[in-house]
C-alpha cells in the first residue's frame, strides 16, 4: 500500500503517459500517386499494400490539457511496419475540431477553430492546401462535434461538404418591453449541450467558395410551399422546421442528403447518454442552386431512428432504433434496413422477448446494445453489417446477415477469439479487411488488421498486430500490461452471479487484482452510473491507478446494466436503491466465497451519478460494512431532480411511474420519487462519505449533492466536500480528473489507517 502522496503522484504521471485511441482509418489506396517500395530488415523489397493511420489522444500533465497525435503504419503481406515518428496534427496555431477525407482519398478537409473562436475550413490535396474559407461570424453559431448531431462529409464528387452548426438565433428572446430587464431563455439539449438549441445543416460549396445555409433554404422553401411553414411529405407526417433539429448527415448522391431530425417540442430534454429521444431519418433533395426542392421522412413508423449508414451500392440505409417501450434512456435496440427503391423497412435484429419466469442463460444473445453504427459497417458486397455491441460485461463485434428470408431470429457471427471476455471494437473496414482493437482491464489496447478470409476463424494466428500499448510508457508501467509477449503483475476475471430470490436472472462483476496479494489487499468497489450503462472489460486510468497503489477493484454490473437481457434490465424499475445495492453486496460476498478477499478485508465503495445513488443507499442499508465511501455528482433527491434536471423523464421511469406527462406531478408521484431518494436515509449512515460535485452539471444539480453534504454534517457524520467550478456531470476535465484521483486516494487511505 502506497501511503506517500509524492509516490502516488509519480505513479499517476507514469500511467497518464499511456494514450487512448481516438479513431483509426484504413486509408484509400488512391492516396498513392505512384507505387512505393520499402525495404524490411531482411533487405527484401515489398510493395505498400495498406496504409493505416491511428489517431491518439493523450494527457499533458504539465499543461493540464489533452493533445492528439497520429501514427502511421504500413501493412504488407502478414507484417506491419510503423513510420519512425508520430505526427502532430496541423496547423499548430489553430485547433482541428473536425476532419474528413473524400471517397476517392484524393482530398482532406479540416474544420478549424482559432483561439478567438473564429472558424475556417481548409481543403488539401496530396501536396498542399488548395482551398480555404473563413466562415462568416454571423453565419451560424457553434459547430457541433458531438456524437449525436455532428457531421463533416464530402459529397461523392468531392465538390461540397456538409456539417452541423447552431442556427444563428438570439440566445434569449426579448420580453414585450423590448429591453434587457427581462428575458425568456430557450431550453437547450441539456448536459454538455448548454446553450445549444437549434442544430442545422450547412453546405460548403468548394468551387464557389461559399457556405449555404440549409436552414435558411428550408425556411424559404416553406414560405413558398405552405403558409403554415410545414412541408407535407406523406399522409401521416408533417415536417416543421422550427420543431426539428437536424444533424448526422451523409450524402446519398451529389444533391441528396440523408440526415437525422430530432423533435424539439414540447420541450428539449437532455441528449447526452439518452438514446430514446424522438428522432426520424430524412431525405433532403436539393436543386442545382443548392436550394431544397423536397424533404421526406423515411421512418414515419419509428419513434426513434438514428445513425443512418448507406450500403456500398447506395440502395439501402441501415439504422438503429429504440422503440422506447419502457421509457428507459438506454435499452436494447433494433437493427433496421430501409430499401430506397421499395421504401420498405426490414428489422434484422429485434428486441428479444422472454417471460419474467423464463431462465436466461449467460451464453444466449441478450439483444443489440449499441448507440451508433460504425461509419463503414457494410461489408462483403453488402451481405453483412458490422456492429459493436455490449454483451454482458464485454464489447463484441458481430457481423449481421442482411440477405435472409426469415427475420424472426437474428443471424450473425462473432468476430473475436472464442470464450474471450475482453472487449473488441471495430475501428474501420475497407475492401480488403477490417481494423479492430482489443482491450481489457489491465491492457490498454492492441490494434489488429484482419483479412476477410480470417475474420470468423476465432484465431489470432492470422491476425496482423498493427499497434500495441506496450510500445508506450516506461518499463515499470509496461510490466503491468498483459499481451502476447508479456505476463502482467495484475489479473482480472468476470464472475456471473445469480440472485437467490431470482435465480433465473443473472448479473456480472469484474474483479481486477494483484496476483501476488489477492486476498490481502483492501477492496475498492466502483459503480457505474445510468443505471442503464455498463462497466465493460476495458482499460481505465481510474482502476489502474488504484490497482497500482495497493487496492483490488470490483466493478459490479448490477441488474439493470446494459448488455443483459431486457427482462433483466427492466427488473430494476421501481426497485432502485434496494435491488441494486443488494446486488453489489452479494457480489462482494461472492468474492469472499471464492476466497479472493478475506472476511476482515477493508471494503471501500464509490460511484458516479446513479453509481453515487447506489453508494449512498449501500452505506445506509449496510451500516458499518463499508470503511468509507465517495459519491461523484450523485443522484440524491429524485423528487427535486424531476424539476431541476435536464432528464425529468428519467426520474419518473426509474421510480416506476408514467413519464407521459412531465412536470405535472401528482402528490403520489412526488412521494414515490421521494421514497427512493438516498437523502431520506442519512440517519442510517455510519461510514465517512466524500461528496464530489461539478458546478457545470446539468444532469444532477449540485444543489442536491450539497443537500446530502449538509445532512451528513447535521447528523455529525464524517464527511468532506470537493466542489469543482469548471466540471460537468462526468467531471470530464483533465485537471479535475488528476486532482480527484489524488484527493480520493488520500480519503480512502486515511480511513484505511484506522483499521
Amino acid at each position: 500500500m502506497i501511503q506517500n502522496q509524492k509516490k502516488r503522484k509519480k505513479i499517476l504521471e507514469k500511467l497518464s503517459i499511456i494514450p487512448q485511441i481516438k479513431e483509426a482509418k484504413l486509408n484509400n489506396e488512391n492516396l498513392l500517386s505512384k507505387k512505393i517500395h520499402f525495404e524490411n530488415k531482411e533487405n527484401s523489397n515489398f510493395d505498400l499494400s495498406i496504409l493505416v493511420s491511428i489517431n491518439f489522444i493523450s494527457r499533458n500533465i504539465t499543461e493540464g490539457s489533452y493533445f492528439t497525435f497520429t501514427k502511421h503504419h504500413i501493412i504488407s503481406g502478414n507484417t506491419s511496419f510503423a513510420f519512425p515518428f508520430p505526427f502532430e496534427q496541423f496547423p499548430k496555431n489553430e485547433k482541428i475540431i473536425l476532419k474528413t477525407t473524400s471517397n476517392d482519398g484524393k482530398f482532406s478537409a479540416y474544420f478549424l477553430q482559432s483561439k478567438d473562436g473564429k472558424y475556417s475550413i481548409q481543403i488539401w490535396n496530396q501536396h498542399q492546401m488548395i482551398h480555404t474559407n473563413q466562415v462568416p461570424k454571423d453565419l451560424h453559431g457553434v459547430v457541433y462535434t458531438d456524437d449525436y448531431f455532428q457531421c463533416f462529409k464530402f459529397s461523392p464528387d468531392a465538390k461540397k461538404l456538409v456539417y452541423t452548426a447552431e442556427a444563428k438565433n438570439d440566445e434569449m428572446k426579448k420580453s414585450f418591453w423590448e429591453n434587457d430587464c427581462a428575458k425568456t431563455p430557450v431550453n437547450d439539449w441539456g448536459e454538455d449541450f448548454q446553450g445549444k438549441t437549434s442544430p442545422c445543416l450547412f453546405v460548403y460549396d468548394i468551387q464557389e467558395n461559399k457556405i449555404l445555409d440549409i436552414f435558411g433554404n428550408l425556411k424559404k422553401f416553406e414560405d413558398q410551399n405552405n403558409s403554415n411553414k410545414s412541408i407535407t411529405t406523406n399522409k401521416n407526417f408533417q415536417v416543421n422546421q422550427t420543431n426539428t433539429s437536424f444533424g448526422s448527415a451523409i450524402w446519398l448522391d451529389n444533391d441528396i442528403i440523408i440526415c437525422c431530425g430530432y423533435e424539439n417540442e414540447p420541450f428539449r430534454l437532455g441528449m447526452r447518454f439518452c438514446y430514446n429521444r424522438k428522432c426520424g431519418i430524412y431525405k433532403i433533395q436539393m436543386d442545382p442552386n443548392q436550394e431544397i426542392s423536397e424533404i421526406e421522412l423515411l421512418t414515419p413508423n419509428f419513434f426513434n431512428a438514428v445513425s443512418p449508414r448507406l450500403n456500398q451500392q447506395k440502395t439501402k440505409i441501415a439504422f438503429i432504433s429504440n422503440p422506447n417501450t419502457f421509457g428507459t434512456h438506454n435499452f436494447a435496440k433494433q437493427l433496421c434496413v430501409y430499401d430506397l427503391e421499395t421504401k420498405q423497412t426490414d428489422i434484422l435484429i429485434d428486441i428479444p422477448f422472454k417471460k419474467s419466469t423464463d431462465f436466461i442463460s449467460e451464453d444466449e444473445f441478450p439483444g443489440l446494445f449499441t448507440n451508433f453504427l460504425p461509419q463503414n459497417c457494410w461489408i462483403s458486397d453488402d451481405k453483412k453489417i458490422l456492429i459493436n455491441t455490449t454483451w454482458g460485461s464485454s464489447m463484441k463485434i458481430i457481423a449481421v446477415e442482411t440477405q435472409k428470408k426469415d427475420y424472426s431470429k437474428p443471424e450473425f457471427n462473432i468476430i473475436s477469439p472464442q470464450k474471450d471476455s475482453s472487449s473488441w471494437f471495430l475501428l474501420d473496414s475497407n475492401e480488403k479487411g477490417i481494423l479492430i482493437y482489443n482491450t481489457n482491464p489491465i491492457h490498454p489496447f492492441s490494434v489488429y488488421f484482419v483479412n476477410y478470409q480470417y475474420i470468423f476463424k476465432g484465431n489470432l494466428k492470422n491476425w496482423i498486430l498493427v499497434e500495441d500499448s506496450s510500445n508506450f510508457g516506461n518499463e515499470e508501467i509496461k510490466s503491468n500490461f498483459e499481451n502476447e509477449k508479456t505476463k502482467s503483475n495484475f489479473g482480472w476475471n468476470v464472475f456471473s452471479i445469480r440472485p437467490k430470490e431470482k435465480e433465473n436472472h443473472f448479473y456480472e462483476s469484474v474483479f481486477i487484482f494483484n496476483k501476488k496479494e489477492i486476498p490481502k489487499r483492501p477492496l475498492l468497489v466502483s459503480l457505474h452510473g445510468g443505471p442503464h450503462s455498463c462497466y465493460i472489460t476495458e482499460y481505465s486510468l481510474f482502476n489502474n491507478y488504484f490497482l497500482s497503489i495497493g487496492f483490488n477493484i470490483l466493478c459490479v454490473n448490477y441488474r439493470g446494466s446494459l448488455g443483459f437481457h431486457p427482462e433483466i434490465m427492466k427488473s430494476l424499475l421501481s426497485k432502485i436503491g434496494k435491488q441494486d445495492s443488494e446486488d453489489v453486496k452479494n457480489a462482494i460476498d461472492d468474492l469472499k466465497q471464492r476466497k479472493l478477499i478475506l472476511n476482515e478485508s477493508p471494503i471501500f465503495i464509490e460511484g458516479i451519478s446513479f453509481g453515487g445513488f447506489i453508494t449512498s443507499h449501500s452505506v445506509s442499508r449496510f451500516p458499518g460494512f463499508y470503511k468509507a465511501a465517495m459519491v461523484r455528482n450523485p443522484v440524491i433527491n429524485i423528487a427535486a431532480m424531476s424539476s431541476n434536471s435536464d432528464v425529468p423523464d428519467w426520474c419518473l421511469v426509474e421510480s416506476g411511474l408514467d413519464s407521459s406527462h412531465l412536470y405535472s406531478y401528482s402528490l403520489h408521484d412526488i412521494l414515490t420519487m421521494s421514497q427512493f431518494s438516498p437523502v431520506n436515509f442519512v440517519p442510517q449512515i455510519s461510514s465517512p462519505v466524500l461528496v464530489v460535485l461539478g458546478c457545470l452539471d446539468s444532469r444532477c444539480k449540485n444543489s442536491d449533492g450539497l443537500q446530502l453534504y449538509s445532512s451528513l454534517k447535521a447528523y455529525n457524520l464524517k464527511t468532506d466536500l470537493i466542489l469543482y467550478q469548471d466540471a460537468n456531470h462526468l467531471l470530464a476535465n483533465l485537471s479535475v480528473e488528476l486532482d480527484l484521483l489524488i484527493r480520493s486516494s488520500d480519503w480512502f487511505l486515511g480511513y484505511l489507517q484506522e483499521n
